[in-house]
């Protein structure tokens, strides 16, 4: 008896994504690396690093601990990105996750979650220490990434973030200081609902609310320290800029300057300011500001003396006209006018439209690489030059270089707007538009896929484009025998002819007159292809031809490949698919009108009519033996038919939407093994399908039964190519991603399957549940703690905050059983098969909850739990005795054990308080926990000191200070003090 062994797939790379739709962050090159600069930038579910110069990709952050190729849900987006001085990088996701990396290892540091929606913007604190996120949700949360935990969730704007800003007061920093995480006690953000508001993060409130323009929305938002201004960005051509101060009296710290017009009238997606200095070859400041449009309009700003001198020049211009200039009057000037501050420079367009834009080289950024590689080549651009780089919505960065001549000393008039060129871009790893086709050549190395503009060929092993070619507007591709020649069929109806050695277009034949070319196969023997015409009603038969070439001015003549015309099949409707079988006995064509025809292929006679679907059949294919046809519609069915009478086997509801390809696994059937066969794999009536719902799905053709949904994709999955070894499977999206999905050894058995599904959509109603609960608890105000607070707690209950608390009411469990266990009664399994005790269980399960998942793990303890937690406090912070076993587990568990006990005293504050038995508990732990902090300290200060002492003998042993005598002693009598001679 054949015994049949399903196998998983899983996905093994995705490429083909430069970015998405998150932000740009420019950072500064390595000491060895990106001469040009790097970008910071969303490509999905990874944050990418690419080399803006060689448009190179340095490095990608993913969370591979969490990435599974089992689960029904697509990895979230990153949807914002921030990095602090390119030292460490932030991203946030679709889930509200954010996530914070180590940029030189590239490896997750934390991973942080509050937020219900999609994170929108992202903000480090001067230090490093301090984190603010926005999200669609409404709410910003303040994080300390030190401890890992989120501090508050600050939720009075009524529609998404759009940015946020740390503010610092004046009046905290002396002349010679420099700003840290303490100074910055302010933020101010903005939102979607038209409002700026101010924060004071020592109180946790909101101290002022201003409403940014008249159209009461904002779009985007910046803060400007070296300026001292915010400017915020409306649904039209208007920009506000404010003055912040936050010592000035309540109700005035949020000023309004004025307003400024942009050209663009459409919405203002980024704001940024280039603060110039001597760090970057003195350029002056510039506002730039990126429209929904294909526009990047970039001011400068003029310094105080010159509008002075603008100023000045237009009133005498005017007193000379004789208008009225004085204050008050109608052609009154004045300095502090935004129009004459902020003068228009240029306007840079783009190919596509402006997700986002990023400086290049801005002073804290080359401090922070001079800081970093202080040996390191000098990186600043050429002299008054500016440099933007810019996410376009198709899928590319572009640098482009502003012309920014210095204005000191220059007296000539302006010539216009700014010269600008476009320095470099990074297009090269994607496509600008959807992958409609793919196509695997024939020893499974290269796969080529076709977009609207492009052709692209790529290495399946290394995933880098070794080729690509301008075409039309591709719908089906496919590599010719010998794999040195790819044919297309466009939206025109030609079929165009590269070769991949030369990277030519050999040849265009206008193959279909009037109409589009929707598909064409390749025969098996290699010696011809077909193509379906569409519009024209016309299956049309190709061979290739080698013909000879004149060469002009010479009798030479050179070989060429030609396309030729065999023979066409006339039909009565329009032709969406074609397909030949493996025999070449049969062609299958499907019908706009629902319909399949099957035609010999020999005399081309008809066959078979398969009618059932009620949509246009939109892909198909026949299974290696000829024997199977299964056929894909916008009907979201899957019809699986036979070739020998026509029969419908089943007909299978595969997608939530239109399926768009469906392809046998041409894997070998069957291998022979002694006296029996048995399967190696699957058999040939396995196959796979794409649809518009983002999945790629695998089936089995003999049990109609699905194997394995594969999520991936973030958008409609339009093309769909196996290898011809069957080991690995490529398709091509909406999103513009090339995912290769491989064959891997482990066992695939239905019934885990289908019960994974059912717990993973548990899961998932569990998780919406709760969030629609705590929506609604946010709503109506319930939540008696934070009734009609713009304050809450900045958590958020997950599967993982449930399974954490399960684990620690287990460990309790065990330890307050373990501690009242006598000699005679053996000790629990799990514990004897740890060689540990009770309590140092329980402390290890709760060493291994996340602080930001701990309040949550700690809510769903009952009391009597709560109470025994209490006394194991006690127990941890006990003094260890000497020789005891329970040295090595409690050793610097201080932090853990005093998260736990005031997240503990926090939650149940009321409980414990009434509760007689706890307080001697409590009395306990308070003077073990002073003497536990109290050694503490003294370790860490003695440390310190031991510190500044190696440091001080480094200093004085290795650094050495040169000095001219002569200039030193005449710098020690200017400095001395002189003797007084009192005079008689």
């Amino acid at each position: 008896m054949v015994q049949k062994d399903y196998y998983r797939f899983e996905q093994e790379a995705a490429f083909g994504v430069i970015e998405s739709a998150s932000n740009v962050v420019w950072l500064p090159p390595t000491a060895t690396l990106a001469a040009g600069g790097r970008a910071l930038v969303g490509s999905l579910e990874t944050a990418s690093v690419w080399d803006l110069k060689t448009g190179t990709l340095l490095s990608t952050l993913l969370d591979t601990s969490k990435a599974s190729s089992t689960s029904s849900a697509a990895a979230p987006e990153v949807t914002a990105v921030a990095s602090f001085g390119g030292q460490m990088h932030a991203s946030g996701y679709s889930d509200g996750t954010v996530k914070v990396w180590d940029a030189t290892t590239g490896e997750m540091q934390v991973s942080l979650s509050a937020h219900r929606k999609a994170v929108t913007t992202l903000v480090f604190d001067a230090s490093g220490t301090r984190l603010v996120s926005g999200s669609r949700d409404t709410n910003l949360v303040v994080w300390d990434l030190v401890n890992e935990v989120g501090l508050w969730r600050l939720r009075s704007h009524k529609d998404a973030i759009v940015g946020a800003a740390f503010v610092r007061a004046k009046t905290q920093l002396e002349e010679d200081q420099v700003a840290d995480a303490e100074d910055q006690t302010w933020l101010v953000s903005a939102s979607k609902d038209g409002t700026l508001k101010l924060w004071d993060l020592e109180t946790q409130h909101c101290v002022e609310t201003k409403v940014a323009h008249s159209s009461n929305d904002c779009w985007s938002l910046e803060y400007s320290p070296a300026l001292e201004t915010l400017i915020t960005g409306s649904g039209n051509k208007e920009l506000a800029f404010w003055k912040v101060d936050v010592n000035a009296p309540l109700g005035s710290q949020i000023v309004r300057l004025g307003t400024l017009n942009k050209q663009s009238g459409d919405r203002a997606n980024t704001i940024k300011v280039f603060n110039g200095g001597e760090g970057v070859v003195a350029l002056p400041r510039y506002l730039a500001v990126a429209s929904a449009d294909r526009s990047i309009e970039v001011f400068k700003i003029k310094s105080s003396e010159e509008i002075k001198k603008s100023v000045a020049r237009k009133l005498k211009r005017r007193r000379e006209r004789g208008l009225d200039v004085a204050d008050g009057g109608e052609f009154a000037l004045s300095e502090d006018d935004i129009t004459e501050k902020y003068v228009s420079h240029t306007v840079i367009r783009t190919p596509a439209k402006v997700r986002s834009f990023d400086f290049a080289f801005g002073e804290l950024d080359l401090a922070m690489y001079e800081y970093a590689n202080p040996n390191a080549r000098d990186i600043r651009p050429q002299a008054n030059t500016l440099v933007i780089v810019a996410a376009l919505a198709n899928n590319a960065l572009e640098t482009y270089s502003v012309a920014a001549p210095m204005s000191v000393g220059i007296k000539a008039k302006s010539a216009g707007p700014a010269e600008y060129s476009r320095v470099s871009s990074v297009d090269r790893p994607g496509h600008r538009t959807d992958i409609r086709a793919l196509s695997i050549s024939s020893d499974d190395r290269m796969v080529a896929s076709a977009s609207n503009g492009q052709l692209k060929v790529w290495n399946v092993r290394t995933r880098q484009c070794i080729r690509t070619f301008d075409c039309g507007y591709a719908l089906c591709c496919s590599f010719l025998p010998g794999d040195g020649l790819i044919v297309v069929g466009t939206k025109t109806g030609d079929l165009e002819l590269f070769d991949v050695a030369s990277s030519t277009l050999l040849e265009t034949v206008n193959a279909h007159i009037g109409g589009s070319v929707w598909a064409l196969h390749v025969s098996p023997d290699g010696k011809s292809f077909v193509t379906a015409g569409g519009a024209d009603k016309s299956v049309k038969f190709w061979s290739l031809a080698v013909v000879r070439d004149a060469v002009p001015g010479t009798s030479r003549t050179v070989a060429r490949m030609k396309i030729k015309h065999t023979r066409t099949l006339e039909l009565d409707d329009d032709v969406m698919c074609v397909r030949l079988s493996p025999d070449m006995r049969v062609i299958a064509v499907a019908l706009l009108n629902s319909t399949v025809k099957v035609f010999f292929v020999d005399s081309l006679k008809f066959a078979l009519d398969l009618y059932g679907h009620k949509l246009p059949v939109l892909g198909m294919d026949i299974s290696t033996d000829s024997k199977l046809l299964v056929t894909c519609s916008a009907d979201k069915n899957i019809k699986l038919w036979g070739l020998d009478f026509g029969d419908c086997h089943r007909s299978i509801f595969a997608h939530q939407e239109s399926i768009m390809g469906v392809v046998f696994d041409p894997l070998t059937d069957l291998e022979a093994g002694g006296d029996t066969q048995e399967l190696k794999g699957h058999t040939a009536h396995n196959f796979f399908s794409v649809s518009k719902d983002k999945l790629v799905k695998y089936w089995d053709g003999d049990n109609f039964q699905q194997l394995q949904a594969l999520a991936g994709h973030h958008g409609e999955v339009w093309a769909l190519a196996v290898a011809h070894s069957g080991d690995f499977v490529v398709t091509g999206s909406h999103d513009k991603s090339i995912r290769v999905w491989h064959r891997t050894d482990e066992q695939l058995f239905l019934v885990e399957e289908r019960d994974r599904e059912l717990e993973e959509q548990h899961e998932q109603a569990l998780t919406a549940q709760y969030d629609a609960d705590a929506e609604e608890a946010e709503r109506a105000g319930d939540n008696e703690d934070e009734e009609e607070s713009s304050v809450a707690r900045a958590s958020k209950t997950t599967i993982e905050t449930l399974k954490a608390g399960e684990r620690l009411l287990e460990s309790l469990d065990l330890a307050a059983a373990d501690m009242v266990r006598d000699e005679n009664t053996p000790q629990h399994i799990i514990l004897s098969h740890k060689g540990v005790t009770g309590p140092e269980y329980a402390l290890s399960v709760l060493s291994s909850i996340r602080p930001q998942e701990l309040e949550d793990a700690v809510l769903v303890l009952p009391l009597d739990r709560v109470l025994c937690l209490l006394e194991l406090c006690a127990l941890w912070l006990s003094p260890v005795q000497s020789g005891s076993d329970r040295a090595p587990i409690t050793r610097n568990k201080t932090a853990v054990v005093c998260r736990a006990l005031f997240t503990v005293l926090r939650v149940y504050h009321r409980q414990i308080a009434a509760n007689i038995k706890a307080r001697a508990s409590l009395e306990k732990t308070r003077l073990l926990l002073r003497k536990r902090l109290a050694d503490q300290r003294d370790r860490i200060g003695y440390n310190i000191a031991g510190l500044k002492t190696i440091k001080e003998t480094w200093d004085r042993e290795h650094r050495k200070v040169f000095v001219d005598e002569r200039e030193q002693d005449e710098e020690d009598e200017r400095h001395s003090r002189k003797r007084i001679y009192a005079s008689v």
